[in-house]
């Protein structure tokens, strides 16, 4: 009949390969348990990791099926622990994830005990005695058994001597160790070649032998302390290389028991306490030294681990977010990543290599960095990412400066084809007076002299304009009169409103009293708005009577300011586009910064401005004041 192996709680991919496995060795395979009751062969069981749990339910598998192997699956970081908490109900144990290998050669040893097993069984039933073959059998199976224990034994010493000195296994890999076997009666039969190095040939020597001082006797040796107590032993001692160094040596040892429960073989594994103490030296020289490179550089540095929390910063980094030690990256710096696909972190993880990227990152309080993020891997000894350095230049300074260049460069584009227009509107203007006065005819002279000053306005308004975009001033916050101020920007636009023929009104309304403003700032701000209402009305396809509103009043703690009129109107786009800086709905007429600087005027007051308009029906800007300015912006002003 072909073996069975039957699978409890196995993820897909160990079932998977389990699965054929033994298809290829032309085993059974199953994932519930068989209905005719048949034991199976092997049950490969997933440990859940609740330990109470995973006891009763082994217990339960093994009352079910008290001649069945049992073979525990789990997963490397709980390994150990596992074998600790186990091995009184199997001595089978594989790690998760499975490789193939692992598993032939697993199940390829469960199966020879089976069938050493079964010989037994059949030999007992059929003579009552065991043949030497079995016997030789279950020697090695013995044997087996003894070489798992000092596996075993030597993994979890190792672990511990590293533990044993501070900064743990980074110490292990330069530092010699050695590893012996001795028997009861205190004799060497084994030892590693790094023993027989620094010792010499001591096979069949004493276990004491290279001990001097307090250990050099056969009852104080570590060897002869476990034989006496029965348990595993760690003592300091003295050591007499073969040079005649002498050392001291941090000693662990542990009894090895047969099957009858003798101790029938003790594991010494020890090592040189005086190189790790020179490699601590070394190790502490060399990190001080790059802690201080760490330090000195300009940029921010932080480390994280595989989770993206951070394990370490710089004093650059420190300075500016503070020490952010153990928070996640990106609880502090609001994820700028679209996806996976674009992220330096996770691109890094999966290749291990460097990668880099421009992008803004939100830090506390809301403020954008444009930085330049890099990722390094720092690797473990197999070539795993273990944690990732995160280096990041704040490039927000240089951004803001080509973005002024840029800037600057299409403002002087735009003013550059304004003068040009401007100066042919002056030719223009100059011609005719000119040659109103040569042919004596006063039209010609008053058309010459209107657009003449209606060029020398535009060239007031323009130079206003870049003056202020070039060096915008602080606000000098003020008392106004609210009504003061619409009559002024009443009486400074009505006449140009009458030699154009458009009907304008002013109406101050329940407005009364003072708010706090910068009153030259915002009267700039209401007479731009006049200005662009009064062009808006000179379009010529338009054939009715034109019409200019100017209207204020109180809202509570606000001041509501309206301009409106019933000229030429924009549509959706240019709505959205009439406050973005060099857009202008004038074409060559305009510099595009008119109303740019006027919604920033606005809002360094605290206030708002928004535009209503449809095409051929006219617009409405309105603007809503505070009375009192924010006490953010008066700490401002007076800085």
């Amino acid at each position: 009949m072909r073996a069975e192996v039957l699978a409890i709680n196995a993820d897909a991919e160990t079932s998977r390969r389990l699965k054929n496995y033994c298809a290829t060795a032309g085993y059974l395979f199953a994932e519930t348990r068989p209905e005719n009751g048949r034991a199976p062969d092997i049950v490969v069981i997933r440990l859940s990791g609740d330990e109470s749990s995973d006891r009763k339910h082994l217990l339960a598998i093994q009352t079910a099926y008290p001649e069945t192997e049992m073979l525990l699956q789990a997963d490397v970081p709980g390994m150990k622990q596992s074998m600790a908490r186990f091995k009184a109900l199997t001595r089978e144990f594989i790690s998760s994830p499975v490789d193939d290998m692992t598993l032939d050669v697993t199940f390829t040893r469960i199966f020879e005990k089976i069938a050493l097993k079964n010989q037994l069984k059949k030999q007992e039933s059929n003579s009552g005695g065991i043949s030497d073959s079995i016997a030789a059998g279950l020697a090695e199976t013995d044997r087996f058994i003894f070489v798992r224990q000092m596996v075993d034994k030597l993994s979890s010493f190792i672990a511990q001597i590293a533990k044993d000195v501070e900064g743990g296994i980074k110490y292990f890999h330069s530092t010699p160790y050695f590893v012996s076997i001795h028997t009861a009666d205190r004799k060497i039969i084994a030892h590693d070649a790094g023993f027989q190095k620094y010792f010499g040939d001591m096979l069949g020597r004493n276990s004491w032998d290279i001990y001097y001082g307090k250990a050099g006797t056969p009852e104080t040796c570590p060897v002869g302390r476990t034989l006496q107590t029965g348990t595993v032993q760690r003592t300091a001692a003295s050591v007499r290389y073969q040079s005649g160094a002498k050392t001291p040596v941090i000693v662990h040892t542990a009894p090895v028991y047969n099957q009858n429960g003798q101790m029938e073989l003790i594991l010494e594994v020890s090592s040189g306490s005086r190189e790790i103490n020179s490699l601590k030296k070394d190790l502490k020289t060399t990190q001080q030294k790059y802690q201080k490179l760490f330090e000195a550089v300009p940029d921010y540095i932080a480390v994280v681990d595989r989770n993206f929390r951070i394990s370490a910063v710089n004093q650059r980094f420190q300075e500016e977010f503070g020490d952010r030690t153990g928070a996640d990256f990106f609880d502090v710096f609001r994820k700028a990543f679209v996806s996976e696909t674009d992220c330096p972190f996770f691109k890094t993880l999966k290749d291990g290599k460097s990668h880099q990227i421009e992008t803004e990152l939100i830090i506390p309080g809301g403020r954008r960095l444009n930085i330049l993020l890099s990722t390094a891997p720092v690797t473990a000894i197999g070539g795993k990412v273990v944690q990732i350095i995160v280096i990041f230049k704040d490039i927000t300074h240089l951004r803001q400066i080509e973005d002024r260049l840029s800037t600057l460069g299409l403002m002087f584009s735009v003013v550059s084809h304004n003068i040009k227009g401007i100066l042919t509107g002056l030719d223009a203007g100059l011609y005719h007076i000119d040659r109103g006065f040569y042919k004596n005819i006063p039209g010609r002279i008053e058309e010459g002299l209107e657009v003449a000053t209606l060029m020398a306005e535009r060239i007031r308004k323009m130079i206003l304009d870049v003056l202020y975009y070039a060096k915008p001033r602080d606000l000098q916050l003020k008392p106004v009169n609210i009504q003061d101020l619409i009559r002024d920007a009443a009486k400074q636009v009505q006449p140009k409103m009458g030699t154009r023929d458009i009907a304008f009104a002013f109406h101050a309304g329940n407005a009364t009293g003072e708010i706090e403003a910068d009153r030259d700032l915002l009267l700039s701000v209401i007479l731009n708005l006049l200005d662009n209402a009064m062009d808006a009305c000179l379009d010529s396809h338009l054939d009715r009577p034109f019409q200019i509103a100017l209207t204020v009043q109180n809202l509570a703690d606000q001041v509501e300011i309206r301009v409106t009129d019933n000229g030429s109107g924009m549509s959706e786009e240019q709505k959205s586009l009439v406050f973005s800086k060099f857009y202008s709905t004038k074409g060559r007429k305009g510099t595009g910064l008119g109303l740019f600087i006027a919604s920033q005027v606005i809002r360094a007051h605290g206030g708002s401005i928004r535009v209503d308009s449809s095409p051929d029906s006219g617009s409405t800007f309105t603007i809503t004041l505070p009375k009192k300015a924010p006490e953010a912006i008066k700490s401002v002003c007076n800085d």
